[in-house]
């Protein structure tokens, strides 16, 4: 195995909208996109799986983050770590759509 880190980029990422997503009103603001800051020490031999994921807005805050195909043992050379980010938004605002994203 190399030491060659895996980078964000790498990520495969699942946004999730949290419950307080799913209804809105009148004079909530509507949230049409999202930024996040994902960082990740993975690396090929590693076994852990630890990924930081941040945002600087106010209209949304990360939940939970969960890489959803850790390895049983260590991660391998040319694997590709995907993360599944939770996302809540205080009273207010609200996501348009379905109230999820998938890439």
């Amino acid at each position: 195995m190399t030491g060659r880190k895996m980078t964000a980029l790498a990520l495969a990422v699942c946004l999730v909208a949290g419950a307080a997503f799913s209804a809105y009103g009148e004079d909530e603001e509507k949230i049409s996109s999202v930024t996040l800051r994902v960082e990740s020490e993975i690396e090929a031999g590693d076994s852990g799986s630890d990924v930081e994921v941040t945002t600087t807005s106010d209209k949304y805050e990360v939940d939970d983050v969960e890489v959803t195909n850790e390895p049983d043992d260590e991660w391998e050379d040319g694997d590709n770590p995907k993360i599944r980010v939770t996302l809540v938004a205080p009273d207010g605002y609200y996501v348009g759509g379905d109230g999820a994203w998938v890439q």
